[in-house]
């Protein structure tokens, strides 16, 4: 047993001497040792085998890419013409979808067309209809106006009436009537042969609103139909855009997915890092700013309180020179007391002589005026009396002859056509008269409006003089106010003073105290300060101290996470001519997707606007609802007007019929006052029965 184990120790020391393991080796490990040696042995063994199969393996798989790469070139064309083909179906069912609204709108407008040629047929119809109805009421008129004007009859008092075929004009004439003194009789004005109908041009309008809403509401139903064709289209898109990404996602292997994952998440992770990295020494270089910032506070703070000190002895000082001027200023205001006390005495003295010489000035105004009143007024006042009652006797008197004058003309005497010329020539002259006597009066009239204005302008100047002395007298007392007021103010000037000065003094006081609190607090404020400086110092160490431990431990644990990353970095090249390949084919499906990209915006625009469309017309539908509304409250005014209108015609044709019943009567009067035998009518006032220009105005025909 010893020469065998002997032998396998020398036989596994020479081996091991070979393979470079020179360590020493003991007895009793040798059968373990002699274990591990078979374990290696049969390792590399293995491990040159899988060597080998991992060579043959990326043979064959190099192999397998050049007999792959023709397919994977006919998969991506295929694919390419495949979803070109989806594109022109999908650009196809459009234009369909296109040509078929263009077809159903042409059809809607050739619809609306003819409707419109139908009421504009029918307008004609009704055109035609009141036309006709126009014409035959003016061939009526015609005919009656041709009866009209035909020769009148002339009938004497004593001869009998005699049947006429036609209707024509009859008068009873004596003698001519003499010229009138009125310019023209009223003239009944024609009545209107058109009649407005309110109603049926409201109903029509009403009509026309309604037809245009019904157009706004085929427009919104084309535009819900849009609307709907829209999303069908974005339906389609979605579908699109789902197939083109299982597409994608086909090809792909879930061990590249995942790797890609762990290769983002790294990347995430280092930029993280390098964030932290610079976030850290940012801090850093705050801290040591802030240490900069309290070493030159400090210093600050020193200088400061030299400052200070400066400042209490200037403030000492300043003191002092208060001091004097407040001296100066009581030497000065008891100077200007003085001096204010006898301005005011000279003041009162001047003041009282001015009021006296004032007070005179007036009492000789007052006097020099009342006699000028004296003398002026009354003479002016009596002779404007005098002349006023002159002209009412005058009036009076002219009254009473014109009373008597149409007492004569009312006298109801029967006379002879010669007495009635004379009466007209009187008539007529006394008519002149009167127009003489009317201009007399006007004349004296404006006399007297001269003269009433020129009494207006003297009263209005003795006026303005007396305000002028009303006015002295209130300056005199102002001047007077004035002079107690300047008094008073000196008063209170002194009063002022007294107290600036007891101010001053106060405040002399106060800044004293205040100079003695502010060296205490400045000396207990430097002691505090240094000893907060010293406080934040140590604070200061301190936290640097922590912040150096901390900068420590982030670079060891950088450290750590850049060797992570150098291996996954190993890893992650393996995967890289992987995802080369998987770009091209992303960027190809990334075209694709841009150009639905594309059309899906278009898409969205013409959806966009129809929607502000259908905005537009729903806001012109509220407009013609609002139009409809005011249009019915303007046909309600419009019939309350047409009421109004009615009763003020009713309440005009009543007055036109009395007038016609009271010319008729005077006219009545006027022939029995004109002569007992014989009796003369006007023609009628309607412009209708005037005779014809060959005609003559009286032609005597006897009848019986």
């Amino acid at each position: 047993m010893t020469t065998v184990v002997e032998r396998k120790f020398v036989n596994l020391r020479k081996r091991l001497d070979q393979l470079g393991y020179r360590q020493p080796l003991g007895v009793e490990s040798l059968p373990l040792v002699e274990k591990l040696f078979s374990d290696l042995v049969h390792t590399t063994e293995s491990l040159r085998s899988t060597k080998l199969s991992a060579g043959k393996i990326e043979k064959e798989c190099s192999n397998f890419d050049v007999v792959l790469e023709p397919y994977r070139e006919e998969n991506a064309r295929l694919t390419r013409e495949n979803n070109e083909l989806h594109l022109e179906v999908l650009k196809l069912k459009e234009q369909l979808e296109e040509q078929v609204k263009n077809l159903k709108a042409t059809l809607r407008k050739f619809e609306h067309e003819n409707s419109d040629m139908k009421f504009l047929n029918n307008q004609y119809i009704h055109k035609m209809r009141s036309l006709e109805k126009e014409n035959k009421a003016k061939t009526d008129k015609i005919q009656q106006l041709q009866e009209k004007n035909l020769q009148a009859v002339v009938q004497t008092p004593g001869g009998k009436k005699r049947n006429i075929p036609f209707r024509r004009q009859r008068m009873q004439i004596d003698q001519p009537v003499p010229p009138s003194g009125i310019g023209a009789y009223p003239v009944p004005q024609p009545n209107d042969p058109y009649i407005a109908d309110l109603l049926q041009v409201a109903d029509n309008r009403i009509h026309e609103l309604q037809i245009e809403v019904d157009d706004l509401q085929e427009k919104l139903e084309i535009a819900e139909r849009e609307m709907k064709n829209y999303s069908k289209q974005v339906e389609l898109r979605d579908n699109e855009i789902e197939r083109l990404a299982v597409a994608l996602d086909g090809g792909r292997s879930h061990d590249v997915i995942s790797l890609e994952a762990k290769s983002r998440s790294n990347e995430k992770i280092i930029d993280h890092l390098n964030l932290q990295v610079e976030f850290l020494q940012q801090t850093k270089k705050d801290l040591e700013k802030r240490i900069e910032d309290l070493l030159d506070s400090r210093q600050n703070m020193t200088s400061e309180v030299a400052h200070l000190s400066n400042k209490n002895e200037e403030l000492c000082q300043e003191l002092t020179e208060i001091d004097h001027l407040a001296q100066q200023l009581e030497r000065h205001k008891e100077i200007v007391l003085e001096t204010a006390d006898k301005e005011i005495g000279e003041a009162k003295v001047r003041t009282f002589w001015e009021l006296r010489e004032h007070q005179e000035y007036l009492e000789r105004m007052r006097l020099e005026g009342g006699i000028a009143l004296g003398d002026k007024s009354p003479s002016r006042l009596d002779t404007f009396v005098k002349t006023i009652e002159e002209d009412r006797d005058y009036y009076k008197r002219e009254l009473e002859c014109l009373q008597k004058i149409f007492k004569r003309r009312s006298s109801p005497l029967v006379k002879s056509p010669e007495k009635v010329s004379e009466d007209l020539r009187l008539v007529t002259r006394e008519r002149d008269e009167l127009q003489s006597m009317l201009d007399r009066f006007e004349k004296q009239m404006i006399e007297i409006q001269s003269n009433v204005k020129l009494l207006t302008v003297e009263k209005d100047k003795l006026s303005i003089l007396y305000e002028q002395s009303q006015n002295e007298l209130n300056h005199l007392r102002r001047e007077k106010k004035t002079c107690f007021l300047t008094k008073n103010h000196a008063e209170e000037e002194r009063k002022n003073a007294l107290a600036d000065f007891r101010r001053a003094a106060s405040e002399k006081e106060g800044l004293r105290e205040k100079l003695k609190v502010s060296l205490k607090m400045s000396h207990r404020f430097g002691i505090s300060f240094a000893l907060q400086l010293e406080t934040e110092r140590l604070d200061q160490v301190s936290t640097v101290s922590l912040l150096k431990d901390k900068i420590s431990s982030l670079e060891d644990e950088l450290n750590i996470k850049t060797h992570q990353l150098l291996n996954t970095s190993e890893d992650s090249s393996q995967y890289k001519t992987e995802l080369n390949s998987l770009k091209l084919l992303n960027e190809q499906i990334q075209k694709s997707l841009d150009e639905i990209q594309h059309q899906l915006t278009l898409k969205e625009n013409e959806l966009q606007s129809a929607q502000e469309e259908i905005e537009i017309l729903e806001d012109k539908i509220d407009t013609l609802q609002n139009k409809s509304l005011s249009q019915n409250e303007s046909l309600i005014l419009l019939r309350s007007t047409v009421n109004a209108l009615d009763k003020e015609k009713d309440s005009l044709q009543e007055s036109i019929d009395e007038k016609t019943e009271k010319i008729a009567y005077l006219e009545d009067n006027l022939a029995n006052k004109g002569g007992g035998g014989a009796a003369c009518t006007r023609p009628s006032l309607l412009p209708t029965t005037a005779a014809t220009p060959d005609a003559p105005i009286c032609q005597s025909e006897k009848v019986g």
